[in-house]
């Protein structure tokens, strides 16, 4: 049998705690979204993306933000090594409201020959109760490629009608 102190077992329990209302508080929801994408030099390659998104608070309220955090895996690798990257997914929203929401990303050096993966984040704050589609929208990644200098991919969904996620706000 194992002994552990007050202090220890205080502890111990703060951190299940924090670890069951973490998991009670954000919700992941995976998703796969056909894109094709605008490669420059090369021309249009389709594939589909796939991901997890991730609402904090699980329980959406109107009026009160929302963090959107996206884990995105792409269909393609780089080529080549890239030194720097930045990107967007936009997150087009129907529903009582309509809008956009843009997801953002950047990073730093990302080897040739690996799949492409990132994770990005936004935050929404509807502004009414009711049932909402969020949709996957136009991508762009701008990378500082090592041989041919700054490159910008840009994407569109080949479905925006099939939504990531629907959700209800209270």
């Amino acid at each position: 049998m194992i002994t552990l102190g007050k202090k220890t077992s205080t502890v111990l329990s703060v951190v299940a705690l924090v670890a069951i209302a973490g998991q009670a508080l954000a919700f992941r929801y995976e998703f796969k979204a056909p894109y094709t994408c605008q490669i420059p030099s090369v021309g249009p390659l389709e594939g589909s993306t796939t991901g997890y998104t991730t609402f904090t608070p699980g329980a959406v309220k109107a009026g009160s933000p929302v963090a959107i955090a996206l884990a995105v895996k792409a269909p393609i690798d780089s080529p080549v090594d890239i030194n720097s990257w930045t990107a967007t997914i936009d997150l087009d929203v129907s529903g009582p409201e309509s809008g956009v929401v843009k997801s953002e990303a950047k990073g730093g050096y990302f080897p040739g020959g690996d799949l492409i993966g990132m994770q990005l984040g936004a935050t929404w704050t509807p502004s009414k109760p009711g049932t909402y589609e969020l949709h996957p929208g136009k991508a762009t990644v701008t990378a500082d490629v090592q041989t041919y200098g700054q490159v910008t991919v840009t994407c569109t969904p080949d479905d925006p009608g099939t939504p990531l996620k629907t959700v209800t706000v209270g």
